[in-house]
């Protein structure tokens, strides 16, 4: 079952979810929602290996990295959240090649 994860909230949280692709329906993921992941938490991004997870923080400018476990659950990334600029309020993860971001294969 692939993951899935909401942003916001007060106290603001990332909730993360298992999607049972058959009926669509969600499951919380043990230790979900997780707090604190900074201020204000907007939008998200998981990576196309689906290891990664990243969070903008519009509020504290910063953006929260997190591993995924095989159990869905989201452990922060030593040193996360990570400073941006001013208001960080969107996120798109790709694979760098070249020097140029390459979008999964759709």
């Amino acid at each position: 079952m692939p993951n899935g994860f909401e942003a916001g909230g007060f106290p603001w949280n990332v909730s993360a979810y298992t999607i049972d692709s058959t009926r669509g329906t969600l499951t919380p993921v043990p230790g979900s929602p997780f707090v604190d992941p900074g201020s204000l938490p907007y939008s998200g991004a998981v990576d196309s290996t689906s290891r990664f997870a990243y969070i903008t923080n519009a509020r504290s400018n910063t953006v929260s990295a997190y591993t995924i476990a095989a159990s869905g659950a989201l452990r922060k990334v030593k040193g996360s959240p990570f400073k941006t600029g001013s208001v960080p309020f969107a996120i798109s993860v790709c694979r760098v090649s070249a020097g140029k971001c390459i979008p999964p294969p759709l």
